[in-house]
This record gives structure tokens, C-alpha cells and sequence, in this order.
């Protein structure tokens, strides 16, 4: 994080009193102290003198991390704010988990202060899935993916003077960052959902192993995922009815829609069972 992001985030902070603040991929005292010093005078020193409780939480074990989790496996609590800067394009999609973590680790009245790259070179951490959020359209694209869980409140963005002229860029957005609140009137992704949806996930790695060889099998599982990253479980499960439908077809994709479709049904069964 650049100081002009940690200003920005400091205005979308400003006033904030008296609340419980979870702060994801804060990483460690050292890094938020001593390497970008920034990030604890705009941002982490100003919450904690106005008497907000703030949570670093961190996959790693360190100094000045509070929480050892991931963001993608499970947010313990509920929180009045969550900061989640500069980690989106460090993490594996698809997103459903992460989305619903976030929505569901927030109060009702809670605020969700998101930040990306907007156009940045490729840097790994210890991955870069090369999402970027050049303008307020790919957060709303985003959103839009995974059910409109958060509705956007303001939008802002940074622009490094420097990096161009290192990286060959015209014009370098470093930072795009979005204040989000939920989507109140959404209903949420149902445990059942995410089960088969994590199951599904499992299952797809399995048969590309296995079948790595095979490339109407390996098109399918791309398309399989896609579907089940952009529109959800359901109609993963409404394209696989339809694509077994016809009848007589013995070619390597179509047994592997039905393979899938066979999948999908053991894991509702097994959910039930943990019932």
C-alpha cells in the first residue's frame, strides 16, 4: 500500500468511533510500523485513539497479528467495519466463499472497505490472479457475479506518478478502493450451497489430475468452473440436466457432465447425512 491509498482509506474512515474493526491481510507490526509506516498513521493509529477495537488478522503467526485465519475458510465474528486491502488479487477464484465470509462476518449496519490494483504489473504474494479494478464498473461487475452482496458508497482511486516511466505504463491506477454496505434485502447462499459448492471444487481438481490428458474434459471442467464462479451452484446444476438430456451420447465431455451431475447429487446427499 502507497501513502496516497492509506490517505484515501484514512477519509473513508474518518469520524469512526467506538466500533469493532476487522483488519485482513494486516500482515505483521513490522510491515505496518517499520516498512510502509503509512499504513499505521493514517490508517490502524487513527481507529485505535478514537476507541475502535481493531482485529489484524493474517495467515501467518507474527508479531502485531491478533487473528491467524483465512479469509477464504472462515471469518470467526461479527464486525462493525472490515478492511480488506490489497488481497483480492492474492487469492485463488472462484470468490463465493470469500464474498459470503465477508457478508457474513459483518453486522447488519456494517461497512466493507475493499481495495485492488487498478493497473499494476504482476507481483506474487505468493500469487497474483491478475485481477484488477481499473475503474468502479469491475467492482460492480464483481458484485454483480456473486449475488449483489454489497452495494457500493463511494468510489475512489489513487494514480503512482512514478510507476509509468518504471513499468512502461502511460498512466498506472495503483489502488482502486470501494466502501461497500450489504445488500440487506438479499437472501443468502445457503449452507447446503456452499457444501456442495466446496465439494464440487474438490471433486473438479480430482478429475483434472486424473484426467489431464484429455482435452474436452479438461474444456468442460473450465467451463463447469466458470458457471459455477459467475452464476452459483443452481444453474451449474440446471446446465448439467440440460446437458444430459440427450440420450445415446457417449463422447468423453458428455460422461463427464453426467459424472458431475452425479457429483453434484452424492454431496447434497452427504450434507443431509451431516444433518
Amino acid at each position: 500500500m502507497l501513502e496516497e491509498e492509506a490517505k484515501l482509506i484514512h477519509r473513508c474512515i474518518a469520524g469512526v468511533k467506538n466500533k469493532t474493526i476487522l483488519n485482513i491481510g494486516s500482515s505483521d507490526e513490522k510491515f505496518y510500523k517499520k516498512d510502509q509506516p503509512h499504513i499505521w498513521k493514517y490508517i490502524m493509529e487513527p481507529l485505535i485513539r478514537n476507541n475502535n477495537k481493531l482485529i489484524n488478522f493474517d495467515k501467518k503467526k507474527a508479531k502485531g497479528v491478533d487473528v491467524i485465519g483465512d479469509a477464504t475458510t472462515m471469518i470467526r465474528g461479527t464486525y462493525d467495519i472490515i478492511l480488506f486491502c490489497n488481497c483480492i488479487e492474492h487469492i485463488k477464484s472462484p470468490f463465493i466463499k470469500l464474498i459470503n465470509n465477508l457478508y457474513n462476518a459483518l453486522n447488519d449496519d456494517g461497512v466493507l472497505i475493499i481495495s485492488a490494483p487498478g493497473v499494476y504489473p504482476i507481483h506474487k504474494d505468493p500469487i497474483d490472479n491478475e485481477m484488477r479494478f481499473p475503474n468502479i464498473k469491475r467492482w460492480v461487475s464483481l458484485f454483480e457475479f456473486y449475488e449483489d452482496k454489497f452495494k457500493i458508497i463511494e468510489y475512489c482511486q489513487t494514480k503512482e506518478m512514478e510507476a509509468p516511466v518504471r513499468y512502461g505504463f502511460r498512466e498506472m491506477v495503483y489502488s482502486s478502493i470501494v466502501k461497500c454496505v450489504k445488500n440487506k434485502k438479499l437472501l443468502t447462499t445457503s449452507h447446503q450451497q456452499l457444501f456442495e459448492t466446496d465439494y464440487l471444487l474438490l471433486k473438479l481438481k480430482e478429475i483434472e489430475k486424473k484426467d489431464k490428458s484429455d482435452q474436452n474434459v479438461l474444456k468442460s471442467i473450465k467451463l463447469v468452473r466458470l458457471k459455477l464462479d459467475v452464476d452459483g451452484i443452481l444453474s451449474v446444476k440446471l446446465m448439467l440436466k440440460n446437458k444430459t438430456k440427450i440420450k445415446g451420447r457417449t463422447d468423453s465431455a458428455s460422461l463427464f457432465y453426467k459424472k458431475i451431475l452425479g457429483v453434484i447429487r452424492q454431496s447434497g446427499a452427504l450434507f443431509k447425512e451431516m444433518k
